[in-house]
């Protein structure tokens, strides 16, 4: 059996969102250490703002209902990071 045949017949199964989803962890474990290092520096930012202002050092009130998604952002940027 042709592989590229195959690999054709099984494209026609997918989507774009599936397409847009492979490119991106072809992208994501192809990084630099570099990038992987920025952002884990930027989830560490947003991790250390949402500390503060739950302890009350910093007041950001645009931000104040977002703490929860913030935390996640962190979280999933964190784990786009790691391998």
């Amino acid at each position: 059996m042709n592989l590229g045949y195959f690999l054709k017949d099984v494209s026609d199964f997918l989507n774009e969102n599936d397409i847009f989803m492979l490119r991106l962890i072809k992208t994501i474990k192809t990084m630099s250490r570099k990038s992987r290092n920025l952002i884990k520096l930027v989830a560490i930012i947003i991790v250390i703002v949402l500390v503060f202002m739950e302890l009350g050092i910093i007041a950001i009130p645009v931000l104040a209902g977002y703490k929860f998604w913030l935390s996640i952002v962190a979280f999933a940027l964190v784990l786009v990071a790691s391998r």
